[in-house]
């Protein structure tokens, strides 16, 4: 027998393949071998994964960057507190902060052009948010799910009408 090495497999949505707790459960019981797992949570995996692999997967979530992570991808994080820099790096940090504001912290639309970043929000809302629901919840009517989902995001912080100024 030919023993060629760890290996390693990535996967993403691979929820979406029948049965495919089973074969990667053979994979790793016959092989030297490494796998990473990835997707958005249409489905519970965590769960699906520790009950099928019994113990031998390990959950990982991912975050987007904060605000000192941002700084540190683009190579502006500070070495000193913010008290004891001068007037050029705090004002720095300060454009920094306002950039992550509108920018966020996904790394994908880090140092893009804004042309190019403006469509991210609406796709990581249409992928996360509206299919996951849609498909977990088996929503029938997903245009009045995105309509719904349209008027909550562009309304995000008011305060609720009083009883009083409603009525006419």
């Amino acid at each position: 027998m030919r023993v060629l090495g760890r290996r390693t497999i990535y996967l993403d949505e691979i929820r979406v393949v029948p049965g495919w707790e089973s074969v990667l459960r053979r994979i790793l019981d016959a092989h030297d071998t490494e796998v990473f797992i990835s997707g958005s949570s249409a489905k519970p995996l965590s769960k699906e994964v520790h009950a099928s692999l019994r113990g031998r997967s390990m959950e990982v979530l991912v975050h987007p960057f904060s605000f000192r992570e941002t700084l540190r991808h683009s190579g502006d994080e500070p070495t000193e507190a913010r008290a004891r820099l001068g007037p050029d790096e705090r004002a720095g940090i300060d454009a920094a902060l306002r950039s992550y504001s509108t920018v966020g912290g996904f790394p994908e639309a880090q140092g893009i052009d804004v042309r190019d970043r403006l469509p991210l929000p609406k796709g990581f809302v249409d992928i996360m948010l509206l299919r996951d629901v849609i498909e977990r919840h088996r929503v029938t009517n997903a245009e009045a799910l995105r309509r719904l989902q349209r008027h909550l995001l562009s309304n995000p912080a008011g305060r609720s009408p009083s009883p009083s100024s409603t009525a006419t």
